[in-house]
């Protein structure tokens, strides 16, 4: 199991606490066994894929679709 660090470098100010916020990323793999082609299985569903692939957020972060159904739309990258 992973272990949180203890360091910090906030410490109490005139008496008052303080709050720190962070973010952290971690990539875990899991692979599942699907018997369908993965060219035409997705997690997420077509309205999901389109939204984060051209949505007002994450559009300009070069998500791009490999699902065969979405061949025809512009966020398909073969």
């Amino acid at each position: 199991a992973p272990t949180k660090p203890s360091y910090t470098n906030l410490s109490v100010t005139n008496g008052r606490y303080v709050v720190g916020l962070f973010s952290a990323r971690q990539t875990i793999t899991v692979e599942k066994i699907f018997s369908a082609p993965a060219q035409n299985y997705s997690c997420i569903d077509f309205n999901s894929r389109k939204e984060l692939c051209t949505g007002t957020i994450t559009g300009d972060l070069f998500f791009c679709s490999n699902v065969n159904y979405d061949a025809t739309q512009n966020f398909y990258c073969p």
